[in-house]
């Protein structure tokens, strides 16, 4: 996984051909065997046995958020403990990586030591070995591309493997902490380098854009470190954390930061060797026992337009075409539909069916047209609350309105908001509408509205709160919802009754504010009871009789109010 930094310095340096690399390579490789054959005969690397599940770091893999978002748990673990060092084969293994350390400011060289040979054992012998075999397969979809594009930034080619254990090549897996894809980008680092991360698309998972992007940030961190072996495991750890251990130990030898005790994290102590590991083993897998393959064949695709809001679903059934497959080379598309709002969207998909689709694009219906509604902000709305009566989500919105903020929404403005259409919903958007045509009360029945409560709707009806509760059997706030018809009681709330003509004088007593004397008056914000009866001549208690107000924390901007003026 990635981690971002906000600064980068730069250093210019070059980088050798291919040829001089893989010389550098096999050097290594064949000075570096002997000695770790002595580690080897001294250490049962095999034997060793660890609690993987305990140590790990799972990374979770995402299969389709179409199908059910099945979850894999990968066992490959981040630490296999320290191996068991002998003293004289580790004096000579030292050697060997003082000349890989030399090499490693324009090469990747694949030493051979303690730390390496213990990954070898574990993807071959051990746990790792049926997970390693899948890579394996997995590796010659994405080869071809991977390798032209390092090329293109003069990259070593044995960054290839970095994918193989960030990933295992997988385009939809998710780690624990939220980075996705085969290069395994966290979200602010993947927007650096200007991949876009969305509701509608997440384009770190978008093997072909997110490769060009880790090739741009490991150039970077090689600008920083000027070393290989640091840049990868600054693109595990982060830059900060591997520029700490550089100036805490005062070297840039990997090996000896590796040494260290608490230098840097397991999982990044681990990594570079684990990558070592890979590319040694996949250059070679017959050797280390992985001889009944079945490797996956390279994409093969052609780039379309086609019209935003159409489902890959859809796409598959008119062209034939494997939607699994189509998918995988979409994979970026996280709901499995092209972004709604835009005239076209770029698909890429098998050139046997290009010809079909190009020909019928044109049938194609976008679901945009009917799961796009347009909402007017009202005072007091927020996205979650608009998202969440819309069966939207907030992020949709966001991208569907340009939003940089979801707090930056203001009363009068019209939003776009995309939803999916259900029979309950459509009833619901009827209701909504209705309710601006006809009458919200009919007898004695009441439409919601929205913004009503079960108080407003008994202190507009003049009637008894808990009535009202009983009649309609509703329990909580949660009962009551915008476009529904409730039942008002029958019998008047006798506290708010106003008598127009009192029989006595002691019913005028009890009633000093007639009729004819009372005015209504809409409560604005910073308005408190006191300073209403002060403006209209009246007391606090008779606000609170007249409209049923238990407690001055009652009042709220928007509440319109009976005021009886001048009746101190």
């Amino acid at each position: 996984m990635t981690f971002s930094c906000s600064h980068l310095k730069t250093v210019s340096e070059n980088i050798p051909q291919d040829e001089h690399l893989k010389k550098s390579n096999i050097y290594l490789k064949d000075n570096s065997i002997e000695a770790s054959n002595k580690i080897n005969q001294n250490t049962n690397i095999e034997a060793i046995d660890v609690d993987v599940e305990a140590e790990e770091e799972k990374i979770i893999i995402t299969e389709d958020l179409q199908n059910n978002d099945t979850l894999v748990d990968q066992e490959i673990p981040d630490d296999l403990g320290e191996p068991t060092e002998v003293a004289e084969a580790i004096e000579e293994i030292k050697t060997q990586e003082k000349e890989a350390i030399s090499m490693a400011d324009s090469t990747f060289p694949l030493i051979r030591n303690e730390f390496v040979d213990q990954w070898i054992s574990y993807f071959t012998n051990g746990r790792g070995r049926k997970h390693f075999k899948r890579y394996l397969e997995r590796k010659e979809r994405f080869k071809p591309f991977i390798l032209k594009t390092l090329n293109e930034y003069k990259l070593p080619h044995e960054l290839l493997y970095l994918a193989m254990i960030e990933s295992g090549f997988n385009e939809i897996a998710t780690s624990w902490v939220g980075a996705k894809g085969v290069w395994q980008f966290m979200p602010a680092t993947g927007r650096r380098y200007g991949l876009k991360v969305g509701y509608w698309i997440d384009e770190r998972r978008d093997f072909f854009k997110a490769t060009k992007a880790a090739c741009e940030y490991l150039n970077d961190l090689h600008n920083i470190f000027g070393s290989w072996y640091l840049a990868a495991a600054g693109y595990n750890a982060g830059e900060g954390k591997i520029l700490r251990a550089i100036r805490k130990h005062g070297t840039r030898n990997f090996w000896e930061i590796r040494r260290q005790r608490r230098a840097i994290r397991k999982e990044t102590k681990n990594y570079v060797p684990k990558l070592i590991a890979a590319a040694l083993i996949s250059q070679n897998p017959e050797e280390y026992g992985f001889t009944d393959l079945n490797p996956l064949k390279p994409y093969r695709y052609e780039n379309i337009d086609v019209p935003a809001g159409v489902s890959l679903k859809e796409i598959s059934h008119l062209t034939g075409s494997n939607l699994k497959e189509l998918k995988k080379m979409n994979s970026e598309l996280r709901v499995g539909i092209t972004p709604p709002g835009k005239k076209k969207y770029t698909l890429r998909i098998e050139p046997e069916h290009h010809e079909i689709l190009a020909a019928k694009a044109h049938t194609l219906k976008s679901k945009s047209n009917g799961s796009i509604i347009y909402h007017r902000i009202r005072r007091g709305e927020t996205l979650y609350g608009l998202a969440r009566n819309y069966r939207s989500h907030v992020r949709a919105i966001m991208e569907m309105n340009s939003l940089k903020s979801s707090r930056r929404i203001y009363p009068g403005k019209k939003l776009a908001i995309p939803i999916n259409l259900s029979k309950k919903a459509r009833r619901y958007q009827a209701s909504k509408k209705k309710r601006h045509k006809g009458p919200i009360k009919k007898g004695n029945r009441y439409l919601v509205q929205r913004g009503d409560s079960l108080w407003s709707i008994a202190v507009k009806n003049n009637v008894s709160l808990t009535q009202l509760k009983r009649l309609n059997r509703i329990r909580s706030k949660r009962g009551l919802q915008a476009g529904k018809w409730i039942t008002l009681p029958g019998q008047k709330f006798k506290q708010r009754s106003i008598s127009k003509a009192p029989s006595s004088k002691k019913a005028s007593k009890e009633s000093p504010f007639q009729a004819k004397s009372l005015t209504r008056y809409k409560v604005r914000r910073g308005d408190t009871l006191w300073s209403i009866a002060l403006k209209h001549k009246t007391s606090i208690k008779k606000l609170k009789t007249l409209n049923a107000l238990s407690r001055a924390r009652s009042l709220k901007a928007g509440m319109v109010l009976k005021v009886a003026k001048n009746s101190l």
